[in-house]
C-alpha cells in the first residue's frame, strides 16, 4: 500500500465504521485501492445488523424480534417501514453499534443500539432507539 496501510488495516477501519471514501481521504490512498478490500467487511457488517434484527426483544415485547418491534414502531409513527436502513460496526470493546435510520429523505431519523453478539441482546443507546425498541416509550 502507498502509505503503509495493509489490507487488514483497511478492513479494520471499515469494520469500525469508516467508509472507503473516509479512509482514502485520511490516508491519501486511491479510492479504488481501498474499495478492493471493503466487500467482505461490508458483508460482515450487514450480517451483524441482520443478527441484531433477528434478536428477540426480551423485556418490552417477549417473543418478538427487534425487527418486528422496530417495523411496528416506525409504522405507528406514520413512517414507511420500507425506508428502514440498518448498519453496524464493531467497537473497540468487541460489542457492535447498530444504527437504524428511517423516514423520508428530508426528515431522516436515526437511532443507535448496542448489540452484544455473545449474549444475543440489543440495548438502546439513544432516545430514538429507545422509542423504537420499547413500544411504551415516548417518541
Amino acid at each position: 500500500m502507498d502509505d503503509g496501510l495493509r489490507p487488514r488495516d483497511i478492513q479494520a477501519r471499515i469494520r469500525a465504521g469508516q467508509s472507503s471514501a473516509q479512509i482514502a481521504s485520511a490516508t491519501g490512498m486511491d479510492l479504488d485501492k481501498v474499495e478492493r478490500f471493503e466487500a467482505p467487511v461490508l458483508a460482515e457488517r450487514a450480517h451483524i445488523a441482520d443478527r441484531a434484527r433477528s434478536t428477540e426483544v426480551r423485556h418490552s415485547a417477549p417473543g418478538r424480534t427487534v425487527d418486528d418491534v422496530v417495523q411496528a414502531a416506525v409504522k405507528a409513527r406514520g413512517a414507511d417501514p420500507q425506508t428502514l436502513e440498518w448498519d453496524s460496526w464493531r467497537r473497540d470493546d468487541g460489542l457492535w453499534t447498530v444504527t437504524i435510520e428511517f423516514g423520508p429523505d428530508d426528515h431522516r431519523l436515526s437511532g443507535r443500539c448496542t448489540y452484544d453478539l455473545v449474549a444475543r441482546a440489543v440495548f438502546a443507546e439513544d432516545d430514538v432507539a429507545r422509542s423504537l425498541l420499547d413500544p411504551e416509550a415516548e417518541p
